[in-house]
């Protein structure tokens, strides 16, 4: 008799934990809580343009490289087009004293350093030898094994790091703006996190082009194929166990789907409410509880009519002061307080001469508590001013860099952490799940096994935040599931 597996989540730890295990002979179902399936992944439209709810710039898509591999693997390769971001820098990051952009390649990268700080060879050489020991010990990265790390691996900051490499603050600024991309501040980051997310967008830097076929819909065809199917609109408020093993799911209609196998991909805080009592240990429930979170994101998206459009091949971040941390201790509700950074992007083809943007910034999600009991489309009239004056610094900035921005690009749409929460299922509307931060790695450290029989965890706060860092972790709670210890072994060999 076939295993029956259900995923409740469709973002793409959920959609890849979905395929595989229909590829091993499960009867696989996704169930969804929102009315389309995708979360983070997805794109949406305002005014015929189309936008990547979190999907900008993504590495490791060259051949053999690790994005690749996997994507390949799940049968979603050949229904994306990826188009290659500008090799020559990736990311312009763009100080008030200097600009500088990052090559979308190791060497090319080092060349450019040295051509920028010459007397730091011995420093930039140093850096680039720690990140690839660093990542060859995380095989699931690298695909061999166990995607764990060792407490040696964890043991050092980002901050320290850097401060013990080199004493010339430039340099230093360069080395850490990637950190942009995971949302922690140097001085908590682990720094294994900053070389695994920096080497994934250096060894090759892409675009999804989803003008034809979303990413959402790839994974989607992918799944059919492997005989799986997602049902949307099915919000599930409870997990059914007999002898503390999970039986099945509760939806909010009612309706009790069994199941010999769920794996859980939303967000670890509403694990526990799912939970009959007395399932999980009031330990775990609390350290859960209480593990901190990343930044939230608020944005505009832009409909940008030119034919010479800068964001196509290129991310362009703003920083208004030195510091690459300052946005983690920026204010923006009711504040004069400046945008310190502000992360641009676009799309890599237009239509009619016309292309998609967006401007982000961060800013701590408790901010917006006060529209918490809100729901989107039926807010307050003080949250929409507020929009209005987050848009407006966004595009500010936006055009201080484009000037022509001014005539040539129109807001269509704003969104903040709260957007984030109504339509992902984060509970403060987080951007990348719990932070991994160094004083709290062990407390958000998550296996993908439960104490409950036949639960299983993925999602980006169970291995690492991002597009490949959740795709892992949909593998590592498959090879748990599987319980074959070969997964990755076959990976590789389908590869070859």
């Amino acid at each position: 008799m076939r295993k029956t597996a259900i995923i409740i989540g469709s973002g793409i730890s959920g959609l890849t934990a979905a395929i595989v295990l229909a590829r091993h002979g499960c009867q696989t179902t996704v169930l969804e809580q929102s009315p389309s399936p995708g979360g983070l992944l997805t794109r949406f439209q305002q005014q015929g343009h189309y936008f990547s709810s979190g999907v900008h710039c993504v590495g490791s898509l060259g051949p053999g490289q690790a994005l690749r591999q996997y994507l390949e693997y799940l049968g979603v390769w050949p229904k994306i087009r990826a188009v290659p971001m500008d090799p020559a820098g990736y990311c312009e990051f763009c100080f008030p004293d200097f600009t500088f952009a990052m090559p979308a390649h190791h060497e090319r990268f080092r060349e450019s350093l040295l051509e920028h700080f010459p007397a730091q060879r011995p420093a930039i050489d140093q850096y680039f030898a720690d990140m690839a020991t660093t990542t060859a010990r995380f095989p699931l990265y690298k695909l061999s094994a166990d995607p764990y790390l060792s407490r040696e691996n964890a043991a050092l900051s980002l901050a320290a790091y850097l401060g013990r490499l080199t004493g010339c603050e430039p340099l230093r600024r360069i080395l850490a703006a990637p950190n942009l991309l995971y949302g922690i501040p140097a001085d908590e980051c682990p720094l294994f996190v900053h070389f695994l997310v920096t080497d994934s967008v250096l060894q090759s830097s892409w675009r999804i082009d989803e003008s034809e076929t979303s990413l959402v819909a790839a994974f989607l065809a992918a799944l059919h194929e492997a005989g799986g199917v997602c049902r949307c609109s099915c919000q599930v408020v409870g997990l059914e166990c007999q002898a503390n093993q999970v039986t099945g799911v509760r939806l909010a209609d009612g309706e009790i789907i069994t199941a010999d196998v769920v794996v859980f991909t939303g967000h670890p805080k509403l694990l526990p409410a799912l939970c009959p009592p007395g399932t999980l240990r009031p330990g775990y429930r609390q350290r859960i509880m209480e593990a901190e979170e990343t930044l939230g994101i608020f944005g505009i998206a832009l409909a940008w009519q030119t034919q010479n459009f800068p964001l196509a091949r290129q991310d362009v971040v703003l920083y208004a002061g030195a510091s690459t941390d300052a946005v983690y201790r920026q204010k923006v509700v009711y504040s004069n307080q400046r945008l310190e950074v502000v992360y641009c992007s676009g799309t890599p083809e237009g239509s009619g001469g016309s292309y998609s943007a967006v401007a982000l910034s961060g800013c701590a999600c408790e901010e917006f508590a006060p529209w918490w009991n809100s729901r989107s489309g039926d807010r307050p009239a003080d949250y929409y001013r507020l929009k209005e004056d987050l848009a407006e610094k966004l595009f500010t900035a936006v055009c201080g860099r484009w000037p022509e921005a001014g005539s040539e690009a129109r807001i269509v749409d704003v969104f903040t952490p709260l957007t984030f929460r109504d339509y992902t299922g984060s509970p403060t509307g987080s951007a990348l799940g719990l932070k991994k931060s160094l004083k709290s790695l062990l407390e958000t450290r998550l296996s993908t096994r439960t104490r409950i029989g036949n639960l299983f965890l993925a999602g980006q706060s169970v291995i690492a935040p991002g597009l490949l860092g959740s795709l892992i972790s949909g593998i590592a709670a498959s090879e748990a599931v599987l319980g074959t210890g070969e997964l990755t072994t076959e990976i590789v060999k389908e590869r070859a």
